[in-house]
């Protein structure tokens, strides 16, 4: 692999988080980028990294559709 950066583990979950979100939830990208930052997603993998690596990809996408779903922005 290349140089890293601290922030790149977190980068790759984010992304797989996204890609999987997009095919649970048949949606184009637009429409994923508006949801991730509605409820600032981004935040909550970044702040929660250490656990949520641990986990599935497809876990991750369901756990983040069910935020979503209940309307929980990460703050």
């Amino acid at each position: 692999m290349g140089d890293w950066g601290p922030d790149a583990d977190i980068i790759f979950l984010l992304n797989a988080c996204f890609m999987a979100y997009m095919e649970l939830k048949n949606i184009d990208n637009f429409t994923a980028v508006a949801l991730f930052r509605r409820y600032n997603i981004s935040g909550y993998i970044k702040e929660n990294y250490d656990y949520l690596q641990h986990s599935g990809v497809e876990y991750l996408a369901k756990e983040i559709d069910a935020r979503i779903q209940r309307g929980e922005r990460f703050e």
